[in-house]
């Protein structure tokens, strides 16, 4: 993935590529792009996926509009 992909989030990812000890054992920045390390094992990417399906859960939310509400 290019990093430039990640929008306003770059700055962090690269942060958190370059500092993290699993993230930086796990991918490589090179020329601003995201990638895994060729050693990684085909094990090894299958969890990372599996683990991110997993754990990634983002806040859900709903917008109520005032005139929306019955009384």
């Amino acid at each position: 993935m290019h990093a430039s992909d990640a929008g306003s989030a770059k700055a962090d990812l690269l942060r958190l590529v370059a500092n993290d000890s699993f993230f930086s054992q796990v991918f490589i920045i090179v020329d601003e792009k995201v990638k895994l390390y060729q050693e990684a094992s085909a094990e090894d990417v299958s969890e990372i996926v599996r683990l991110a399906h997993e754990l990634y859960n983002p806040p859900r939310f709903a917008t109520v509009r005032r005139n929306q509400i019955q009384e």
